[in-house]
């Protein structure tokens, strides 16, 4: 119990660093991916219309896209209703997703470029016709540790909770 407090502590003191924006059509260029040879938790975020749109709009428009039907069952993340009613204004960028990785630049490039039909779980925002023009920005927390299967897990749990949607 002592080690999970100390966990806690910690991620409650992370703080993702931005690192790019880009869209799924232009990632390829955008992303600094030899600077993201690392270990540790990364987020996604979508930039939104927050000047012009509420956030219950938004957020039903999002999870229309995100969720339909050509994109389930395909190994892809769907909305947390317990994650969605920790959220009700709308911001410029939305957190969407967020994992851990021992290589982030790997496991950033499945979440863009998988195949909808692979399965490996990711985002394959490369295959989602709706989304290649939204804009993204990628933040992460460089974690380096030994525990890494024991310590992650828990960072990742903590600032999904405290995070996103899904």
């Amino acid at each position: 119990k002592a080690h999970a407090k100390q966990i806690t502590t910690i991620a409650e003191s992370l703080v993702f660093k931005p690192i790019c924006e880009f869209t799924p059509r232009t990632a390829k260029d955008d992303i600094p991916w030899n600077d993201i040879v690392y270990s540790g938790v990364y987020l996604f975020e979508v930039k939104t219309d927050f000047e012009n749109l509420d956030y219950n709009h938004w957020l039903t428009s999002f999870k229309e896209g995100w969720e339909a039907e050509r994109y389930k069952r395909k190994f892809t993340p769907n909305f947390t209703k317990k994650r969605i009613k920790a959220h009700n204004e709308l911001l410029e960028w939305m957190p969407i997703y967020i994992g851990k990785s021992k290589q982030i630049g790997g496991r950033v490039h499945n979440h863009l470029y998988k195949e909808l039909h692979k399965p490996t779980f990711a985002m394959k925002l490369h295959s989602r016709e709706n989304l290649l023009d939204a804009e993204f920005r990628l933040s992460t927390v460089k974690i380096e540790v030994v525990n890494y299967n024991m310590i992650l897990p828990k960072v990742e749990s903590y600032l999904r909770n405290k995070n996103i949607f899904r």
